[in-house]
């Protein structure tokens, strides 16, 4: 598997180059953003993705085609290419692989969180004793750790959120002890920029090698201007 760190506050000359690889629908739901802003975000993050999941079928990006399943989760039609895209403020993470289905989430430290009340209603008690366990930064941290591996799980299952929070996330194996959500999760953090939290999950039962990049903007790449992967490891 694959995961993309994807700045998203870019230029506008870089963004608006970028808009050409969206297709109507992807540009109708950028311009209905009234906030300049969060239309560059969505238009670099949805791009981004487009031009990798490209490379990886070997198609043109305007060849591709995105469907969703019966709770909104997007896939690719015709392919068994498996994407998932998440974005917070600035920074957008894309999972990329072949076979089942993955999830990926990533999100902000924001200090408007109530993380005591917030996983006292949402969590199972024993999480929720977690994050209280501690004060400060530390508190947000394991709270917003234990959302964005559910989430992963929740969008790699492709169902709705509400039932992912109560999944036990401990661990790198998740399975849900009511079986409301069918199979097993392999999950895993991801490094991501200071102030964020990051997760990723397969919904299978064999473990899985990740390697991260950071994506540039073609322009970028052209010049060589691309870190390397930050390596691999089994999950």
């Amino acid at each position: 598997m694959e995961v993309w760190l994807i700045r998203t506050d870019l230029p506008d000359a870089v963004v608006d180059d970028l808009a050409g690889a969206l297709d109507d629908a992807e540009r109708g739901r950028a311009a209905t953003f009234t906030e300049p802003a969060d239309r560059r975000r969505f238009t670099a993050a949805h791009a981004a993705a487009r031009l990798i999941a490209a490379e990886w079928v070997g198609v043109p990006p305007s060849a591709l085609r995105w469907g969703r399943g019966p709770d909104g989760k997007p896939h690719l039609v015709d392919s068994d290419l498996q994407t998932n895209l998440s974005h917070s403020e600035d920074v957008a993470v894309l999972a990329v692989t072949r076979g089942p289905a993955v999830g990926v989430d990533i999100q902000w430290l924001s200090p408007d969180l109530d993380p005591l009340r917030m996983s006292a209603r949402f969590f199972r008690p024993a999480e929720a004793r977690f994050v209280a366990a501690v004060d400060g930064p530390a508190r947000l941290r394991r709270f917003v750790d234990l959302w964005t591996r559910k989430e992963a799980c929740v969008k790699a299952w492709g169902g709705r959120l509400g039932p992912g929070l109560r999944l036990p996330v401990h661990g790198r194996v998740v399975r849900d002890p009511g079986g409301v959500i069918p199979g097993e999760f392999r999950l895993r953090g991801v490094p991501v920029p200071d102030g964020f939290r990051g997760a990723v999950a397969l919904h299978a039962n064999a473990p899985f090698t990740l390697a991260v990049h950071r994506w540039k903007p073609p322009a970028a790449r052209a010049r060589g201007d691309v870190s390397p992967s930050e390596g691999g490891s089994p999950a």
